[in-house]
């Protein structure tokens, strides 16, 4: 276990089972009219690249960054252009994706911290 960047808890290891393998979670909100960025602290056991996105319910919009995870904390963060469409179904909610070994990738770890969406 590591500490998080400012020392006060501790995290464990967040390491995929297999490439392709992500973590995400899926908030109902509407994002119409919203400029939105999903913001997350990382680091690893060795330099590699990972992804984070932020995506519509069903993934018809979206935007993702690739990141350079070095073995010390720091923060990450993609930033929408313009809002995100309502899913074709027409239901609301925002999804955050993170892939610790880069989508298509590797399956390297990541220690993860801090995680928020954020309304700019």
């Amino acid at each position: 276990m590591n500490s998080t960047p400012f020392g006060d808890e501790t995290i464990q290891k967040l390491t995929p089972e297999e490439v392709n393998k992500s973590l995400q979670q899926t908030v109902d909100i509407n994002p119409e009219g919203k400029l939105l960025s999903f913001g997350i602290w990382l680091k690893a056991d060795r330099d590699h690249e990972a992804q984070i996105k932020i995506q519509n319910r069903d993934n018809s919009d979206s935007k993702a960054e690739v990141v350079n995870v070095t073995t010390e904390w720091d923060y990450y963060k993609v930033t929408l252009d313009e809002p995100l469409q309502l899913s074709e179904d027409g239901k609301d909610g925002v999804t955050v994706v993170l892939w610790s070994g880069d989508y298509n990738g590797t399956t390297d770890a990541v220690y993860a911290w801090g995680a928020g969406l954020i309304e700019e």
